[in-house]
């Protein structure tokens, strides 16, 4: 059975629970408590409830087939009623009642901003729809896409199915849906600063992906642009983690329980210690340079389910590739897509293939196929 890092919390003495979305799976839990839900029963991924006519709530919906997702709409409730809102009533009892002599780690998991994207007043109007601007160099389909992206994930992700004053609306409902949230967020702060439980606590906000907004021709997550990996990752700690630092080398998000078990002073496993920001953290520093992954398949789109796509960043450059489930040595020259960042910061021209970069292109290719052998032998061994 699969040992969680929280496990070593847990023999530390830790109480630990979550509330809210849960997006992992496993034979066991990672928490000692644990109640999973995600929506409210107002408004699904794809529908209002039929007490709810959704023409009377300004809704953005993606074209019927293959997903009919909600982009944006006012939630028919008061904020009290969504899942969010739930999740913080729910952490807050849990706190309450929990024995206060041991440390605890709570988790607290939203949905939003994810679809549906549906902001309760006054945050479904917060945003003026003048201000919301539709960059014009990242707004179409770009040539020279990979051949997942072009031929396979847009069939389902494509912006140009929606109007530009959809696609308007759609970011101005997503903009106020990140500011409730962010709203829920800081009530949950509030609460637990009344009850000197940020005394000695450490806080840390992530999120999981980001999201396309019309942005490359594009609808939702599945790909390895900026706007879709770069994640908020902020730490709180006033007694270890200098306040108003920003640091600018990436990271990985993976690499929050390690420093978790860095900055709270338990052992830190040998084959994570590498992995950790404690120390960065605390002097304020940048961490050291190296490599970062990201992954995912199309399965939950019912596409290629048995790829795997993987990117790299290092340094200036970004290389995502398109794997068999099985790599093996040969590609197709489509499936891959190669950025300098640094002269290229929007992601417009892909380098992939590009007979001035072979050397790049293969280096950066050598550190994925390592990574996929090695995460693959790890996931025999589990």
């Amino acid at each position: 059975m699969l040992e969680h890092l929280t496990q070593h919390f847990h023999e530390a003495g830790y109480a630990s629970a979550s509330f809210g979305k849960r997006h992992y799976c496993a034979a066991n839990n990672a928490f000692q408590i644990e109640n999973h839900f995600e929506l409210s029963e107002a408004v699904t991924y794809y529908a209002y409830a039929d007490a709810f006519d959704p023409a009377n709530y300004g809704v953005v919906h993606y074209p019927a087939a293959p997903y009919p997702w909600i982009f944006g709409g006012r939630f028919p409730l008061g904020p009290e009623h969504t899942s969010e809102a739930r999740a913080i009533r729910e952490a807050t009892a849990w706190l309450e009642t929990r024995d206060e002599s041991a440390p605890f780690f709570l988790r607290v998991s939203f949905n939003a901003p994810h679809t549906p994207v549906v902001p309760p007043a006054p945050y479904d109007t917060l945003i003026d729809p003048d201000a919301i601007a539709l960059p014009p160099d990242t707004e179409e389909a770009l040539p020279g896409q990979p051949e997942w992206i072009a031929d396979t994930l847009r069939t389902a992700s494509d912006a140009r199915r929606l109007t530009p004053e959809q696609i308007r609306d759609m970011r101005r409902y997503y903009y106020g849906e990140v500011a409730f949230l962010d709203s829920q967020v800081g009530q949950l702060l509030d609460w637990m600063r009344g009850r000197g439980l940020l005394d000695n606590t450490i806080v840390v906000f992530l999120s999981d992906h980001g999201t396309h907004l019309g942005d490359y021709g594009l609808v939702q997550k599945q790909t390895f642009y900026d706007p879709v990996v770069q994640v908020p990752y902020i730490f709180w700690y006033p007694e270890n983690v200098p306040a108003g630092v920003s640091v600018e080398t990436p990271v990985e998000t993976r690499s929050l329980l390690p420093t978790l078990l860095s900055l709270t002073g338990l052992p830190v496993p040998e084959d994570l210690r590498g992995g950790g920001l404690g120390a960065a953290l605390r002097s304020g520093a940048e961490p050291p340079s190296s490599p970062v992954f990201s992954e995912f398949t199309l399965g939950s789109f019912k596409m290629r389910p048995d790829d795997r796509l993987v990117m790299v960043r290092d340094g200036r450059w970004k290389l995502s590739l398109c794997f068999p489930a099985e790599p093996g040595p040969s590609l197709h020259p489509t499936d891959g897509a190669l950025f300098n960042l640094h002269a290229d910061p929007h992601e417009l021209t892909n380098l992939y293939g590009h007979p001035q970069h072979p050397a790049i292109q293969n280096r950066l290719t050598s550190l994925i196929k390592d990574h996929l052998a090695r995460t693959h032998h790890e996931d025999e061994e589990t």
